[in-house]
């Protein structure tokens, strides 16, 4: 398992694109990458969204894993923002690798939590620590990643894009392939 910690997403995701370009392992040593970038962390959550878990069967790995926290797995809330492309996992997605963004979802409180961070904070010098940070949601979030990880570390094979995904087909189209259930 690599832990990364990327820098310059908002120049370019040039830190991401480098790690991309120059794993610290072979990237067919690579199963999948897990992208935290802003997980809402001020309000207890109850469900997550991976944005960009219909491309690939990671879908079942987080939807088991939140599941098993009580969690629901819940449908990406804005494809208009097209977050799935926008973020330093989408360097790895290039290179053929499964990949998401993790994030807590909108139940709950979850849609006001956002839409305020995202009007009044998001890349604004106010986009601090002096933010009312839920630590025990932090807490579980970090247990759902644990979860996941652990789960994908005691697979049998690598993550695998859906048949037939755009992603999949364009950037691993020699890759095995599972197909997506109904």
């Amino acid at each position: 398992m690599l832990v990364i910690a990327n820098t310059a997403e908002e120049k370019g995701l040039l830190g991401a694109e480098y790690l991309a370009h120059n794993p610290p392992v072979p990237i067919d040593r690579i199963s999948a990458a897990i992208d935290l970038d802003m997980p809402m962390l001020l309000y207890d959550f109850t469900d997550v969204v991976a944005y960009g878990g219909t491309h690939s069967d990671l879908e079942n790995v987080l939807r088991n894993a939140a599941g098993a926290m009580g969690l629901k797995l819940s449908p990406d809330p804005m494809p208009e923002q097209a977050v799935f492309v926008r973020s330093d996992h989408y360097a790895m997605v290039k290179q053929g690798i499964p990949a998401v963004v993790l994030a807590t979802g909108m139940a709950n409180g979850g849609k006001a939590a956002w839409t305020t961070y995202l009007a009044n904070n998001y890349h604004q010098p106010s986009d601090d620590l002096s933010q009312p940070i839920d630590w025990r949601a932090g807490a579980r979030f970090a247990e759902l990643n644990y979860r996941v990880v652990r789960a994908l570390a005691d697979a049998t094979s690598r993550a695998k894009w859906y048949a037939n995904d755009y992603f999949g087909d364009l950037f691993a189209p020699k890759a095995a392939k599972v197909t997506k259930p109904s």
